[in-house]
């Protein structure tokens, strides 16, 4: 570095040739924008790295058509690495394949949820399994019964459970006569959110997408159409692979569906007693889609 900037660079100046450097310098900066889509604060520290204030303009010019160039075929490296890592993000409109998704097919029934009327003994059975990471859950769900009747009361988040666990603990006996009942359980309606946002199983993934997205909620409780607690939808139900999982599935069913009921048409000799074959309305369908493709 020395030598190059004592002698080599003043020499190739005088030669009025073009700076080697400063060309390897811009190949960078444009190869840097174009993966990363990253445009000023690459500009600045190249900036920072040469002290040269002649290159701000080949830089930025570079690092925004490299950006404009990369958009064209496909995300960023930052952002392709969102779903490898699996990490809940989510962008600012669903996918296309949500609107053709039902709520009922992605979200979560394996629920922990809690009765309306709760004991310390639950509670605290509760707190040790999230100590322990056996539970994951940011909030439960409280129902009258999680047996008999899961008509939704509530959604407890770990906030208000922590803040009930101190006032239980608390060496206030007015306290904690008011929040016991009169056989000793507690009403967690006095804690937990009254009146949390619900969306109906029949709904598309792209409306609880664009509700949980625009207000910025961590879980949307799903309704069935008996009014019972089915499921939970959370970010990471909303993940674009977990919607196309559900559709594959769906399709593999469809298929195997398909088949059982054409092999039972084939055993009882429908096809030959109406003349048909197995595959006659698939190969009519393309001899019409291949007509109306000559037609146009």
């Amino acid at each position: 570095m020395y030598h190059w900037a004592a002698s080599y660079r003043w020499i190739v100046r005088d030669c009025k040739l073009p700076d080697p450097g400063t060309f390897a310098v811009i190949g960078m900066a444009s190869f840097m924008g174009g993966s990363g889509r990253i445009s000023v604060m690459l500009a600045i520290v190249m900036l920072e790295l040469t002290g040269d204030a002649g290159l701000i303009a080949p830089v930025g010019i570079v690092c925004i058509l490299s950006m404009l160039v990369g958009n064209m075929f496909n995300h960023g490296l930052y952002h392709g690495l969102i779903p490898i890592m699996n990490i809940p993000y989510l962008n600012a409109d669903p996918a296309h394949v949500m609107y053709i998704s039902r709520v009922s097919e992605i979200m979560s029934r394996k629920l922990v949820t809690l009765p309306q009327h709760c004991t310390v003994a639950e509670l605290k059975l509760l707190r040790l399994r999230c100590e322990r990471g056996k539970c994951t859950h940011n909030a439960f769900p409280v129902v009258r019964d999680p047996i008999t009747d899961r008509r939704l009361c509530g959604l407890l988040n770990k906030s208000e459970m922590n803040l009930l666990f101190t006032h239980l603990e608390s060496n206030d006996a007015a306290l904690n006569e008011r929040i016991r009942g009169p056989d000793g359980t507690i009403d967690l309606r006095q804690y937990c959110d009254r009146s949390p946002l619900t969306i109906t199983s029949n709904s598309t993934v792209s409306r609880a997408y664009e509700v949980l997205r625009k207000l910025g909620l961590r879980h949307l409780c799903v309704m069935g159409s008996d009014g019972m607690l089915w499921g939970v939808v959370t970010r990471k139900d909303l993940m674009v692979f977990k919607t196309v999982e559900a559709k594959e599935e769906e399709i593999k069913h469809v298929i195997l569906l398909q088949r059982v009921y054409r092999e039972k048409l084939e055993h009882t000799h429908f096809y030959k007693r109406h003349h048909l074959h197995r595959y006659a309305s698939l190969q009519a369908m393309d001899s019409a889609v291949s007509e109306a493709e000559l037609k146009i």
